[in-house]
């Protein structure tokens, strides 16, 4: 697992003090209530996306001593817009006030980064924060510093672009059957698609975001919802993690042995089976993978014969 990796969660009910404690809890270091930087830290949540004005540059893991997080605003999240009824989400969290955020992670690596994501998420859940069904965990990874990504010319980054999306799509029945009823891309089954989530395309609103692949190297998966428990978010980080792999590694090999790149998609079922083949991400993604949608399948009726269908019901 060689990508940068990172993760914003979106969180209620607990305080930036809390938070900062869940996060020197596990190794790292919330830059909202530290003295890095030029800011000197800050009481409250950052406003959306400008944290950099405080002395937060998106520090990578690997040249700090500590991980620094950050929390900034996020006007979709409180339950004004969410139409949620999750106590103390109603406002942006302060040092002493309970609220909302959206916690973004520095750039981490490998099994070294998930296991810091998996301390920090358990911290969180301890304290008391929660993740409503308006809320959701996004997951982005950057090749961009890949020796072989750096080896592509403009055309190859392309048609990588291409297999991303397309994979995806063929496989959008399982990541929807894998995802909350509240994540879904395609409206069936007494479900509801979700805008945030939307078939894969070159817009900010699609299930997997590509449209700053080719420039920039960076993939963001937008689907795995409302959780904090780090089974699924280990389970989701090591399936995109495969499937990103399966994508662009000319030596990827599916479970029975081919290229997963050149795996032609029409000849493949659209079960869970035929994504965990093609991205072979190891047997404990699969278990978690087929538990989770079996899981899924038997505590709700919403989707749940989509869900059959990809567990290899009747198609």
């Amino acid at each position: 697992m060689t990508y940068q990796m990172g993760i914003e969660l979106e969180i209620g009910a607990i305080t930036l003090k809390a938070v900062a404690e869940a996060v020197e809890a596990a190794g790292g270091i919330l830059h909202n209530c530290s003295n890095l930087g030029t800011g000197g830290g800050h009481n409250t949540v950052y406003p959306y996306h400008t944290s950099a004005r405080y002395g937060y540059n998106h520090g990578d893991s690997a040249t700090t001593e500590k991980p620094v997080w950050k929390v900034e605003r996020d006007g979709s999240i409180d339950n004004a817009h969410t139409g949620a009824n999750t106590p103390d989400c109603f406002v942006d969290m302060t040092m002493t006030v309970k609220g909302v955020g959206e916690l973004i992670s520095p750039i981490l690596y490998g099994k070294k980064g998930i296991f810091h994501i998996r301390k920090v998420a358990a911290n969180l859940k301890a304290a008391g924060a929660v993740m409503n069904k308006g809320m959701g965990a996004h997951m982005t990874y950057g090749v961009n510093t890949n020796a072989r990504f750096a080896r592509f010319g403009r055309s190859k980054k392309e048609a990588i672009t291409r297999r991303m999306k397309s994979v995806y799509t063929h496989y959008a029945n399982v990541f929807d059957a894998l995802s909350p009823n509240t994540r879904q891309m395609v409206r069936r089954d007494g479900c509801s698609s979700n805008y945030y989530c939307a078939l894969p395309n070159d817009s900010k609103m699609s299930a997997i975001r590509v449209n700053s692949f080719v420039n920039y190297g960076i993939v963001e998966f937008r689907q795995p919802g409302h959780t904090l428990d780090i089974h699924n978010l280990t389970g989701w980080l090591k399936l995109t993690n495969s499937f990103i792999s399966a994508c662009m590694n000319d030596n990827k090999k599916t479970k029975d042995g081919r290229k997963a790149m050149k795996v032609n998609l029409a000849t493949e079922p659209k079960t869970l089976e035929s994504l965990l083949n093609l991205t072979n991400p190891g047997s404990l993604t699969e278990d978690w993978a087929v538990g989770r949608v079996t899981r899924l399948m038997n505590n709700y009726t919403q989707n749940r014969e989509n869900r059959r269908r990809v567990l290899g019901g009747e198609q």
